[in-house]
């Protein structure tokens, strides 16, 4: 897991989470976070063989655990060459952002 405690400083910022999306294969889908300019807090979590929707609901997973801290949260996915999510797919309702489901 990633600290235990947030500086008091820290409550209300925004972590930016960093989503690298992949499919089967040698490749690992990745999630990453940062607050300002630590990176190094939140260790990177890296998955294989899993399909969009099971990488989705690891990502809201972790969104909430960010919000739970007191973070704001604004997410980046790098959707290329994912081939356009074959094997799920993400409904708007199933990933939700600071203002609502994402679409």
């Amino acid at each position: 897991m990633a600290r235990e405690l947030v500086q008091r400083n820290e409550l209300g910022r925004t972590a930016a989470v960093g989503v690298d999306v992949a499919r089967f294969g040698d490749d690992q889908s990745v999630i990453r976070t940062r607050v300002g300019r630590d990176a190094k807090s939140f260790p990177p979590k890296r998955y294989r063989e899993l399909d969009t929707m099971q990488l989705a609901s690891r990502v809201a997973e972790h969104l909430d655990y960010l919000k739970g801290l007191g973070l704001r949260t604004v997410v980046f996915v790098d959707g290329g060459g994912v081939s356009a999510g074959n094997g799920g797919s993400t409904s708007p309702t199933q990933v939700r952002g600071d203002r609502g489901p994402v679409r």
